[in-house]
C-alpha cells in the first residue's frame, strides 16, 4: 500500500541519480545516506538502469516498508519520484507517515541532491 509520494527535479541526468541511489557509499563520492540511530541500511531489491530503483526499508520499526524510485529526464536533469509503500497490515498512523515522508525527503531531496555535483 502506498503511504507517501514525492516528485522533485534533480539537476543531474538520470544515470547519475541512478548511480547515487544504487551506490550511496561509493568510495569516490561524498557520503549522503547518513542514517539516524533508528534507521538501517537499505538494500537495493530491484533496479532497471537508469529509470527505476527499489530499496528495502530504512526503518527497523517498519520492516515491510519499501521505497520505489522512478527517474525520468535527459542530460539536463532528472524528475525523481519516490514512493513509500508498506504492507496493508502495517500502515503507520498519520503522524508516523509524516515523519517517514519528511525523513525520505531530507535524505533524497536534501542530502543526495546536494552531493550530486560530485558525480
Amino acid at each position: 500500500m502506498e503511504v507517501a509520494r514525492r516528485t522533485k527535479s534533480q539537476a543531474r541526468p538520470p544515470h547519475v541519480v541512478f548511480e547515487a541511489l544504487t551506490q550511496p557509499h561509493r568510495p569516490q563520492g561524498r557520503e549522503w545516506l547518513l542514517r539516524t540511530a533508528d534507521e538501517i541500511e537499505p538494500q537495493v531489491l530491484d533496479s532497471t538502469a537508469p529509470n527505476r530503483v527499489v530499496w528495502s526499508t530504512l526503518w527497523s520499526d517498519h520492516p515491510s516498508a519499501r521505497i520505489e524510485f522512478t527517474l525520468s529526464g535527459d542530460s539536463n536533469g532528472t524528475d525523481l519520484t519516490w514512493v513509500l509503500m508498506v504492507a496493508d497490515d502495517a500502515v503507520p498512523d498519520d503522524a508516523e507517515v509524516r515523519a517517514l515522508r519528511h525523513r525520505l525527503n531530507e535524505l533524497i531531496n536534501g542530502n543526495m541532491r546536494n552531493i550530486l555535483f560530485d558525480f
